[in-house]
């Protein structure tokens, strides 16, 4: 028993004393780069020294582990940060003057689903150029949802005439159709009340979910004047019953530009002489949508507001 106790004893302090070693060791190593990997994401923790290194888990609690994307702003002469499978991701050095160069604007996604929907809502024919196909991967998923497929010729999006609206069902059969907005590159929630429109003429049920805001869907009770059949379940979900009769009414917008042109979506969707209220908003993201509008064939006017 006294030798087991005694080997015990030696034990318990050789693995205190390593233990220690390889704490020193991370504490005496401040000039290194160290690289850790963590759930499938990259950080770093930048020194003074030259190389980029791994370094022991422990090492994460000594220091400082930023992301590779943070790592731009971190002072110092130049800062490298590699990678297992690329010889560098990103090189940043400090320059003493900044330089002249070239940049191009991406067209305004907003306004490109904006038309996309109205001409689906009404069932024309829309074509819209310039509509970098390659940001709109999940906006025409939810497109799909709602049984509106966007087609591509080179840059121009376009949405055919008279297609048949219908809840696209989900893999799992039994559980309800569903929308969600989130940050982008998810569909943003300012895009979320484009497709409630879509919803109501299509033939099926969906949810939508808006991930980001709470309350936002306080204007629903003014497309149920319209006769949609809405039910609010909470601050941040609804569910709409679409293909049901619709009839004209006259609305208040909220100072929310999209919900706004929701409203009017489902107006230029039925028959007869519809009015929105206080729809200026949409004039702060399409100065020109009452124009644009007309130039489709719509019938569309601004009543009691300068068209200047």
């Amino acid at each position: 028993d006294e030798l087991r106790k005694g080997a015990r004893r030696q034990i318990i302090p050789g693995e205190h004393q390593r233990g220690a070693r390889r704490d020193a060791r991370v504490h005496e190593a401040p000039r290194k780069r160290m690289e850790h990997r963590h759930d499938r994401q990259h950080h770093v923790a930048l020194g003074h020294g030259e190389r980029v290194g791994q370094h022991d888990p422990v090492g994460v609690q000594k220091r400082r582990a930023v992301r590779i994307d943070d790592a731009l702003r971190v002072p110092g002469r130049a800062a490298r940060v590699a990678d297992e499978r690329w010889a560098a991701l990103f090189e940043r050095r400090e320059h003493n003057r900044l330089g002249g160069g070239e940049v191009e604007i991406t067209p305004d996604h907003h306004e490109i689903t904006t038309f996309l929907a109205v001409g689906a809502m009404t069932g024309g024919e829309i074509r819209v150029k310039q509509a970098v196909p390659h940001h709109f991967d999940l906006i025409n998923r939810c497109f799909r949802k709602l049984g509106v497929n966007v087609e591509y010729e080179g840059d121009t999006a376009l949405v055919r005439g008279d297609q048949p609206h219908r809840i696209e069902n989900p893999f799992t059969s039994n559980i309800l159709a569903k929308i969600e907005a989130a940050p982008w590159p998810y569909l943003p929630a300012d895009l979320l009340p484009l497709m409630i429109p879509l919803a109501t003429r299509a033939e099926g049920s969906i949810m939508f979910w808006n991930k980001v805001y709470e309350g936002a869907f306080f204007w629903i009770s003014e497309l149920v004047k319209f006769g949609a059949h809405v039910v609010i379940n909470d601050p941040h979900r609804i569910i709409v019953f679409g293909n049901l009769p619709l009839q004209p009414a006259t609305v208040e917008a909220p100072y929310i530009i999209r919900a706004a042109v929701a409203l009017y979506m489902t107006a230029a969707s039925i028959p007869g002489t519809s009015v929105i209220k206080g729809a200026e908003s949409i004039r702060r993201a399409h100065p020109n949508f009452v124009e644009n509008l007309r130039a489709l064939g719509a019938v569309v006017d601004w009543d009691g507001l300068d068209e200047d």
